[in-house]
C-alpha cells in the first residue's frame, strides 16, 4: 500500500497546500488525503423541489435562498457538477503552478483501481521525487560574476522578508534531480566568494 500526504483528487501536497480541513482518504492501492479545497467542493449540492432545480451553488447566492419547507420530502439534493467544473478550472492551475507533477499524478489516479506493478512503481517514484515550485522562488540566470542585478533583486526580496535564502550542500545535478530548475553558464566562471557592488 502506498502512503502519501498528497490530495488524491488534485495532487496538492496537503502539508503545504490545502491543509485546512483536509481529511484522510484511502483507495484500493494508496492512502492519502483530500485537501480542504476539494472537500469544500464535494460538500456543495444542488437543491431540487418536485424534480425541478431551485438552487445551484455555482450560480446562486445561498444567503438569498430561504424556504421554510426545506425539510419537506419534496426536496432532494444532488452533487453539483457545475461547481466541480469551476473548482477544477480555478484550483488545478494553482496546484499545478506549485506542483509540476500534479497533472501526471491525477492521470495515474484515474486508473488507480487497475494499477499494474509498473504503474505502482511509477506512482511511488513520482511521490518520492515530487517536485515543488515555490511561489517566491527566484532563479539566478546570469553566468557572469560582474552581472549582479538578479542577485540584488534576490537580496532586496530577502531584506523585505518575501523570500528565504538557503545554501544547499548538494551539487547542481542532485538539485536538478529533485526538480529545482537551475540555469547557469560556465560554472568555472562563477564564484561564491563574490563582492556585491551597487549599480544603477
Amino acid at each position: 500500500m502506498i502512503d502519501t500526504s498528497l490530495c488524491l483528487e488534485c495532487g496538492a501536497n496537503t502539508t503545504s497546500m490545502g491543509f485546512v480541513n483536509r481529511i484522510s482518504a484511502g483507495r484500493d492501492q494508496i492512502d492519502g488525503y483530500i485537501c480542504g479545497s476539494c472537500i469544500s467542493t464535494w460538500e456543495l449540492r444542488d437543491i431540487y423541489k418536485d424534480g425541478k432545480q431551485i438552487f445551484c451553488p455555482a450560480k446562486d447566492d445561498f444567503e438569498n435562498y430561504f424556504d421554510p419547507d426545506i425539510d419537506d420530502n419534496r426536496y432532494n439534493t444532488e452533487f453539483c457538477d457545475e461547481a466541480e467544473e469551476i473548482h477544477i478550472k480555478q484550483w488545478h492551475p494553482e496546484v499545478d503552478a506549485s506542483f509540476p507533477d500534479a497533472p501526471r499524478f491525477r492521470d495515474l489516479m484515474q486508473d488507480e483501481g487497475q494499477w499494474t506493478d509498473a504503474q505502482i512503481k511509477e506512482v511511488q517514484a513520482l511521490i518520492d521525487n515530487y517536485k515543488i515550485r515555490h511561489k517566491n522562488q527566484i532563479t539566478i540566470t546570469s553566468s557572469l560574476p560582474n552581472d549582479i542585478k538578479e542577485i540584488q533583486v534576490l537580496i532586496e526580496a530577502w531584506r523585505k522578508g518575501d523570500v528565504g535564502i538557503a545554501r544547499g550542500d548538494d551539487d547542481f545535478e542532485t538539485w536538478e534531480a529533485k526538480g529545482v530548475e537551475i540555469m547557469y553558464g560556465c560554472r568555472g566562471d562563477v564564484s561564491t566568494d563574490a563582492t556585491l557592488e551597487k549599480t544603477n
